[in-house]
């Protein structure tokens, strides 16, 4: 199974960003949009894993999600790759706590003792609008006038989704939720 962990997006921030996709699709430059349905933000992405090693994930993703919900909030817009040619559009998140910066190090470091290869590169916290096939610099200075409102919010919980290849793109299924602890407060449940 091809396998990545990511946090499933609120409905209001999945609109949110919509209608920042909105504002670039009549463009002439060739970009694959990804789908309401798949917009999340990345922990980790695993890649193939063995059925024997998947079973394992979803309760290291239950003691990740012990911890409380980060508070997040959408920020930006910007591209990975050089500006005549971006490959990937993305909007940036914006995390104020810290908490998400060490629940991806807490998760990424437990990944790696369950045996996962997992790239090396700095974590960025981003959620991908569309996948760039043939773009420019115009494209990139369009999506910059595009930004999304600094919406906050406060995600779910941990998601273990399987990514299946398509030719009009990738499906995701989520295959887990690890949903985050629920803390009492003077008397009160809060998440």
């Amino acid at each position: 199974m091809r396998l990545f962990v990511a946090m499933p997006l609120p409905r209001e921030v999945r609109e949110e960003l919509m209608l920042c996709q909105g504002l670039l699709r009549s463009r002439r430059e060739r970009v694959r949009w990804i789908p309401e349905s798949n917009l999340h933000l990345t922990g980790a992405f695993l890649g193939e894993v063995d059925a024997a090693a998947a079973r394992d994930l979803p309760a290291l993703l239950d003691r990740l999600a012990e911890a409380h919900a980060p508070k997040l909030r959408l920020a930006g817009n910007g591209w990975f790759g050089p500006d005549r040619e971006p490959r990937v559009l993305w909007t940036g998140v914006e995390d104020s706590e810290g908490l998400l910066q060490k629940q991806v190090e807490a998760l990424q470091r437990d990944l790696r003792r369950a045996g996962q290869a997992l790239e090396k590169r700095r974590y960025r916290p981003h959620v991908s609008i569309g996948r760039v096939k043939q773009g420019s610099a115009e494209l990139c200075a369009a999506w910059l006038q595009a930004p999304p409102r600094a919406l906050e919010f406060r995600p779910e919980g941990w998601g273990l989704y399987e990514s299946r290849l398509k030719e009009r793109g990738a499906e995701y299924r989520l295959v887990h939720l690890a949903s985050f602890a629920k803390r009492v407060v003077r008397g009160t449940t809060k998440k």
